[in-house]
């Protein structure tokens, strides 16, 4: 019996794991007892504060400085519409359609990639265990700008620290590269390594760095006490739930927009300002023809949106099956680089002050990471006006940009676990207390002498390459192996399929043409391109820390620790293949069951259907052809 092509694609051949299960109509009640977000504003402001983090203030900046000012907002863009929004929607998709945590999600797909959940909670895990320090410092300096101490921050005198044999008090001066001998009023010129300040406040009194790895190890209690009581607070979010997370996003995710707009406002008003803000925009053309510059905006676009660590789909999984994620996914897009280029404005704007004050010129001034944070910024806020309330208001807004990446951090491993074992789910308060206990434990190095060394050493090693191949890896079975046109499908049942679309929409409405084609081919091709980039970073450059001279050369061993933190979660996916497959044979299954769709996943009986009404004898050019009329169905 002839059949139309409609017909035919409607029966496009797909096999389905056999393994018998559970009724379909349990995981249906399942999905509609899991815990939901009060609202889609919650959700919303949830993962943007997941997204949106330390690296949008310290990090995006200097970047632009570096590649081409103003002009690097056209790659950064393009890196956005290209990279960042097609994957942010994949992942928010793929979790809200299954309704499970990364440790089932990615086994209903295909059993043989179940690993591929548990090494995005390795890498959460990994993140954490270094991120959420940072944490613990910034409250450090809260604490002290609260007690009344604000002034010791700028105006350090050195106990301990050594410079040449001499001991000595820095100030405002060490900036222009004059230092006054503690010993004496005569001042000393033409030094080097200079030790401002607010870089001896941190250094001693923060982080009380030991000189270097065979250094005696030292516990800085004060630190000690305040990474207990923020994991305790951890605790006590992760007991409340989802709902009352996505509450208490409405503070952490809201203040700082708020407080970058009064940083940005007290910033213009600075002496300055405008130097800075003109180094920070303006263009240099010629820096779009160089490949440097497309691989910063791409790589920082890449980890910027904190895609691949599970927390996406994990926080996706929590609404309900047919909300509307694409518009979502378009709101955390543009909230995460309205962040970074109008945070950059707030802090090129006191950059630009600091640069006139020290008489130097901006680009001795451009700082990133821990140094802007801790030593730039709090030097430079020392000569404003109410020098208190802008340091409290900074330190506030980069507490509450960690504090919100750390608890769905933790929210999307606690959901991994639960969702992958019915006996921990049972249990799940326990767990959450126990996790939280257990995280407190591993970040007790960083809380010693030589934990900033610790810190810097992760900072190297996780999320690089793992995170990556762990992407590549996502996109390749939702893809290739589950098949493109099922997800496009899914994505219909997801946002409501139209009778009739018009050509535009076809093309780049949510599920047209381009971000189908984005998901098989450009979204594998720019990961290849990170890919490489962060492996020939990884492989040249060696961990340190501080800037020469006086940094800090660290020593073999944590160079292979660090490859070790690197590969040690890719392990989860061969570990789980294998488990999988012994699985597998001991139900006398085929290999083949490993990599078709389970029976849990939501598309299992409607690709089960498709299979029993295809044609026995459907030729290879008419499978194309079927493929193809699906996609532009």
């Amino acid at each position: 019996m002839s059949m139309s092509m409609k017909d035919r694609y409607s029966k496009k051949s797909h096999r389905v794991h056999p393994t018998e299960t559970q009724d379909c109509e349990n995981d249906e009640e399942k999905a509609e007892s899991r815990e939901r977000f009060s609202s889609s504003a919650a959700f919303i402001l949830t993962c943007i504060g997941f997204a949106v983090g330390l690296g949008n203030i310290w990090r995006f900046p200097k970047l632009a400085y570096e590649n081409g000012g103003g002009a690097f907002l056209i790659p950064y863009l393009c890196c956005s519409i290209v990279f960042g929004l097609p994957m942010l929607y994949f992942e928010f998709a793929l979790g809200q359609f299954v309704q499970k945590g990364t440790s089932k999600l990615y086994y209903t797909y295909a059993p043989a990639f179940q690993g591929i959940g548990f090494t995005m909670a390795g890498l959460s895990t990994q993140l954490t265990i270094y991120y959420f320090v940072i944490v613990g410092w910034v409250v450090m300096y809260l604490i002290e700008i609260v007690t009344g101490g604000w002034e010791n921050i700028v105006n350090c005198e050195s106990k301990r620290f050594v410079s040449h044999g001499t001991n000595y008090i820095c100030s405002l001066g060490a900036l222009q590269n004059t230092i006054c001998d503690s010993n004496s009023t005569d001042c000393i010129t033409n030094i080097t390594n200079l030790i401002v300040p607010a870089e001896l406040y941190f250094d001693q009194y923060i982080i009380k760095r030991s000189p270097d790895f065979s250094g005696e190890i030292t516990m800085n209690w004060p630190l000690f006490v305040i990474m207990q009581a923020l994991w305790i607070l951890c605790g006590v979010i992760l007991w409340k739930g989802v709902e009352f997370m996505g509450k208490i996003s409405y503070i952490t995710t809201v203040v700082p927009y708020v407080i970058v707009g009064i940083l940005f406002v007290q910033g213009l008003t600075l002496e300055g300002a405008g130097k800075g803000l003109k180094a920070y925009f303006s263009p240099d053309f010629g820096k779009l023809a160089e490949y440097q510059t497309w691989k910063s905006a791409l790589i920082q676009m890449c980890f910027s949106l904190s895609i691949g660590f599970g927390g996406m789909p994990s926080m996706a999984s929590f609404n309900p099956r047919k909300h509307n994620c694409f518009l979502d996914a378009c709101f955390v897009v543009f909230a995460d680089a309205f962040m970074s280029v109008f945070g950059g404005v707030a802090v090129f704007s006191i950059l630009g002050y600091l640069s006139v004050k020290t008489n130097q010129p901006v680009e001795k001034v451009v700082r990133e990471g821990t140094t802007l944070a801790f030593v730039a910024y709090p030097q430079a806020i020392a000569e404003m006006w109410l020098p208190w309330l802008w340091m409290f208001l900074f330190f506030l807004m980069l507490a509450l940009l960690g504090m919100s990446s750390v608890v769905v951090n933790l929210q999307s491993t606690i959901t991994c676990l639960c969702d992958f074992s019915p006996f921990l789910a049972k249990r799940r308060q326990t767990l959450n207390w126990a996790f939280c206990f257990f995280m407190f434990i591993c970040t007790i190095v960083m809380c010693t002498g030589h934990g900033v060394y610790w810190f810097t050493m992760f900072d190297a090693s996780v999320g690089g390459f793992a995170l990556v191949l762990l992407i590549l890896a996502e996109v390749f079975l939702v893809c290739y192996v589950y098949g493109i046109h099922h997800f496009k499908r899914d994505l219909e049942e997801i946002l409501g399929k139209r009778e009739k679309n018009s050509i535009l929409q076809k093309i780049v409405g949510p599920t047209g043409l381009y971000f189908l084609c984005n998901w098989m081919y450009a979204a594998p091709g720019l990961l290849v391109l990170i890919l490489y980039a962060v492996v020939e970073h990884r492989v040249t450059q060696k961990m340190k820390y501080g800037e020469a001279p006086n940094d800090v050369i660290f020593p073999m061993w944590t160079e292979v620790f660090g490859w070790f933190l690197s590969f040690s979660v890719l392990l989860f996916i061969p570990a789980f293949f294998v488990i999988n497959f012994v699985k597998s044979r001991q139900r006398n299954e085929p290999i083949s069951a490993l990599f078709t769709v389970h029976p849990k996943h939501p598309a299992a009986l409607r690709i089960a259907e498709e299979n029993k009404r295809i044609a026995a004898k459907l030729t290879p050019f008419e499978r194309v052809r079927c493929r193809l009329q699906m996609l532009f169905d």
